[in-house]
Order: C-alpha cells, then sequence, then structure tokens
C-alpha cells in the first residue's frame, strides 16, 4: 500500500504504519481460508477455563463456489465428522457461513443485510441444510426473526433461523458440509456483486434457548460472484398500469426467468401503495402465463406476495392481465390500461 495509508481488513489493520511505529503488513484471507485445528473448545469461555475440544465443531476451512450461474456453494470443513453428538450440556450443533452484500433493508432502504447457509445436526442425528436473512424489529418495535433487541430496532443479538431449504450433504469421511444453496434465497446476488466478511462459525444449540452457543470461527473473506446468469429458458418482462378499486392508476414493471431471477415494483398513489420484490422463491411458466411468487416489502413492511402476468396478445390496452396478491390482504388486478407483458 502507498506510503502512509493504513487498510483494515474486517476490523483488523493488515497495511500500513501501527500504533506503534512498526509497519504492519498480514496477508489477506482469501477464498478459500484454512483455521488451526484444536480451537473448537466447549465451553469455549468458562470462569474454570475451556473445555476439551471438540472434533465435529472444529473448522478448518471454508469455501464458496459457483456450480452454476444460479447456486452459490458453501463448503466447511470440520476436523471429524464421524460423529456428530453435541457436546455435554447442548441438544444440538449448528455450522454456519454468513456474509453481507448490499441488499435490501427491511424497510426497503439500502443495506449491507447478513445472509447465511448452514448445517443443523440435533442429538447426534444427520444434519439439515438451511439459509436465511432473518429480520430485525419494526418501526413500531415488534421483534423480527433475526434479532434479540434491548431497545426498539437496536440488535443486540444476531439469530439465525432456517428460513429456507437448502440442498446439502455431510461427506464424514473428510469432514466436509456442503450446502448448495439458490441465489433467490439469499437476495439474488449478481455477477460483479462482491459477498463481504466470509465467515464460517459452530455454534452449540441448547433446547429452548434461542441463543447459540460459540465454539469455533475461521477468519473473513471477501468473494465476488462471476458471470453466467444460469440456465436459459422461459423470460418475461412487463411494464404497465391497471385500474384500482377507485379507478386510480396502477404502475407495474418485473422481469423474470427461470431460476428464480428476476424482480418487481408497484405503486399505487391513490391507494398509497409502494411495493417492491426482495426475493423470488419460484418462477413458473405456462404457455404465456408467468407466475411469480417470493418476498417483498409493502411500504417498508414485509410481505408475501403471489403474481400472476397474462400475455395474451398483441400489445395494446385492454389485452394483457396482471395481478398481484399480497399476505396483507391487497389484491390488484386487471387487464392493462397501458403498457405490455411479455412471455415466452
Amino acid at each position: 500500500s502507498p506510503a502512509g495509508r493504513i487498510v483494515f481488513k474486517d476490523g483488523r489493520q493488515v497495511a500500513g504504519p501501527g500504533v506503534f511505529g512498526t509497519r504492519i503488513s498480514r496477508p489477506v484471507p482469501k477464498n478459500p481460508v484454512t483455521d488451526p485445528k484444536g480451537d473448537a473448545q466447549w465451553p469455549h469461555y468458562a470462569p474454570s477455563g475451556a473445555g476439551p475440544n471438540q472434533a465435529a465443531m472444529d473448522l478448518t476451512a471454508v469455501e464458496l463456489s459457483q456450480p452454476s450461474g444460479d447456486v452459490l456453494r458453501v463448503r466447511m470443513r470440520v476436523t471429524n465428522a464421524a460423529s456428530l453428538a453435541p457436546p455435554s450440556g447442548a441438544t444440538g450443533i449448528v455450522w454456519l457461513t454468513r456474509w453481507q452484500f448490499l441488499s435490501v433493508g427491511d424497510g426497503g432502504e439500502p443495506s449491507y443485510r447478513i445472509f447465511y447457509a448452514g448445517a443443523k445436526s440435533a442429538a447426534g442425528g444427520n444434519p439439515t441444510f438451511f439459509s436465511g436473512t432473518g429480520t430485525s424489529a419494526n418501526s413500531r418495535g415488534v421483534p423480527g426473526n433475526g434479532c434479540v433487541t434491548n431497545t426498539p430496532q437496536n440488535c443486540k443479538i444476531i439469530l439465525y433461523p432456517a428460513e429456507r431449504t437448502a440442498t446439502g450433504r455431510v461427506d464424514r469421511t473428510k469432514g466436509d458440509f456442503i450446502i448448495d444453496v439458490r441465489r433467490s434465497d439469499i437476495g439474488l446476488p449478481k455477477a460483479g456483486d462482491t459477498l463481504f466478511s466470509v465467515t464460517a462459525f459452530s455454534f452449540g444449540e441448547v433446547s429452548g434457548d434461542p441463543l447459540f452457543q460459540d465454539v469455533d470461527a475461521t477468519p473473513a473473506f471477501d468473494f465476488t460472484l462471476g458471470s453466467g446468469s444460469g440456465p436459459g429458458g422461459h423470460k418475461g418482462n412487463g411494464d404497465g398500469s391497471i385500474k384500482d378499486d377507485k379507478g386510480g392508476d396502477v404502475d407495474f414493471s418485473f422481469v423474470a426467468s427461470e431460476g428464480s431471477r428476476g424482480k418487481v415494483a408497484l405503486t399505487d398513489p391513490s391507494m398509497g401503495i409502494a411495493f417492491q420484490s426482495a426475493f423470488l422463491r419460484s418462477v413458473d411458466f405456462s404457455g404465456t402465463t408467468l407466475t411469480i411468487e417470493g418476498t417483498g416489502f409493502v411500504n417498508g413492511g414485509f410481505t408475501e406476495f403471489r403474481i400472476v402476468a397474462q400475455d395474451l396478445g398483441t400489445p395494446g390496452a385492454g389485452v394483457d392481465k396482471f395481478v398481484i396478491e399480497l399476505t396483507t390482504g391487497l389484491r390488484l388486478a386487471g387487464l392493462l390500461t397501458a403498457g405490455e407483458i411479455e412471455v415466452g
């Protein structure tokens, strides 16, 4: 780095002049990273000192890769996965990799949101695999599922709820936990997006306690997604207007393709409605009809949504049809008064 420049990585100085006048130069961790053996004690912190090392929780490496354009693969390795029995006092084990990237916050604002993929074993059984992001408390102080607060909207402890089921397996011989997650389940990052501070953790889980017990963690690294938009196939897009029940204009736009890629936006000024998608759970094509389901934000609050868009003929008002339904109870539907829907 240039003379005099101080460089930090994940809160740790890696280059530049140090506080005691000596120059600091440390390697910046890169994908994949390794972690020393023998540092997964249970309990990790205790008045009597750390407990014994737990081989099934002793992380030695973490790696991200992209087996296809629409899938992110997480690989976590432990010292020994022959037995997944939890340590004394715990009822299960959680292995989790988390990161942050520029997405959308719970209020619809730009946010470096936390996403994660993990594996969970209860009482030594075969693990289940999951992904998620968690939500915070809203402006009215209603708690989210990803945070324990001490004051409204002040997250004191981060939780990692299993919001989506992921595909995964454990190689007990190598000690590898391999988890494949769809981009649509983790905020739909695109080629060129950087996932910051990718870190693997192992936790002890105690039944009835929402807090995980820290055991081991790897160094953090950044990962930039490569090119490739996944498989080709059907695509749909729309940009137009329909009328609401009061005769007001509802303006919408969407793009969607196979592999659950895309985004949706809608506004209805007369009813004070502003909606945008966050995650697309499914994108299904049937002839010239497109159905999109997922999670989004309406006026700053979370909602599930379902959209049916029909390409019924040549461009022109009164031909194509657009329907959106939210779990808030809102339903808007009608033939287009302007614009066009294309499904093919």
